[in-house]
């Protein structure tokens, strides 16, 4: 069943993050379509210099993300990306889980 508005919801975190209304009020969204939108939290960060590291295993179409999320500077990263995808391997080598006597 179509509709024209849509739960929106952060590509960063999962959460909700609004309503998406089609202005035209056309029936143009599926009753399980999400719309992509920053929420309030990852947009601050995101809009801080920060880079959005989501955390998946394995990559391309059959990564799975893991829920982990970092917010690492941009200058860190050398990127202007807002958010990327790191495999769980690549995040234990470039220490982004911390050892145990460490915590």
């Amino acid at each position: 069943m179509k509709s024209y508005v849509a739960m929106c919801q952060c590509p960063v975190c999962g959460n909700d993050s609004g309503v998406a209304i089609n202005r035209n009020l056309k029936d143009v969204f599926e009753s399980s379509d999400r719309v992509p939108q920053l929420c309030s939290d990852c947009e601050k960060r995101i809009n801080a210099g920060y880079c959005a590291l989501i955390e998946t295993i394995g990559t391309g179409k059959l990564a799975v993300r893991t829920g982990n999320i970092w917010f690492v500077k941009k200058e860190a990263l050398l990127t202007t990306d807002k958010i990327m995808y790191i495999e769980r391997n690549t995040a234990v080598e470039i220490g982004l889980y911390a050892k145990k006597n460490e915590q």
